[in-house]
């Protein structure tokens, strides 16, 4: 073997693997046997698939002021439910009341917008 063996390509070429995770012991102990005996290990990643649920989600952002992002943290870790949820739990229950008492609602918080 010489040098220019070793010279590394700079792109990965064809042949080379990238694994999305980690190898177990197991899979590596196969692979340095089937290297040792000088033959190559196929390995097939499938890509994530996404099930139905994290399918529905989409991320959105949106500025808080300090104190009611600390409102939102306290009151998560007190439920021991995630933040994105309580947005939902809260945008939902805004939407299930009646036009009257929206109204009700924004005029009582509308000091905080300013």
């Amino acid at each position: 073997m010489g040098f220019a063996d070793l010279k590394s390509a700079g792109k990965p070429s064809a042949k080379t693997r990238v694994l999305d995770r980690e190898l177990t012991l197991e899979e590596f102990i196969d692979g340095a046997a089937l290297h040792a005996k000088g033959l190559k290990q196929e390995v097939a990643i499938k890509p994530k698939q996404l099930s139905a649920k994290e399918k529905r989600f989409t991320p959105a952002t949106f500025t808080l002021n300090n104190e009611v992002k600390a409102d939102l943290t306290e009151l998560s870790e007190a439920l021991g439910v995630s933040k994105s949820k309580l947005v939902r739990i809260m945008t939902r229950h805004l939407v299930s009341m009646g036009e009257i008492e929206q109204q009700l609602v924004m005029k009582l918080y509308q000091d905080d917008e300013q």
